[in-house]
């Protein structure tokens, strides 16, 4: 049972420490549970664009419904939030989701700026 427990928050840990190098990924908090909130904030985007972009990242992944992620306010930024409660949450498949982001905060920002 304790690895149960364990395991999910160990996904997170090990996604955080995989995205701290990334220069397109602002890491809000260092996580201590299950949960990591972060924002993409591909180079050259406009700080005051980000807000925007998260919104509709969570909406992409919404109308997609293939991952869940939620979306927050955390003092003045909105951020995405990962939250690992499943065993079946891994480092890979929640990096995976980073990459679709990735993919989709791309298509959003051609042509913004």
């Amino acid at each position: 049972m304790r690895e149960n427990l364990r395991r999910p928050h160990e996904a997170v840990q090990g996604l955080y420490r995989r995205l701290e190098q990334e220069s397109d990924i602002e890491l809000a908090h260092e996580p201590q549970t299950g949960i990591l909130c972060l924002r993409l904030a591909p180079p050259g985007a406009p700080p005051e664009k980000l807000d925007a972009l998260q919104q509709h990242l969570f909406k992409r992944f919404k109308q997609e419904a293939k991952r869940s992620i939620s979306l927050i306010r955390l003092g003045d930024k909105t951020v995405l939030r990962f939250v690992a409660m499943s065993t079946a949450v891994t480092e890979q498949s929640m990096f995976e989701t980073i990459e679709s982001a990735r993919s989709m905060a791309k298509e959003y920002l051609k042509g913004k700026f």
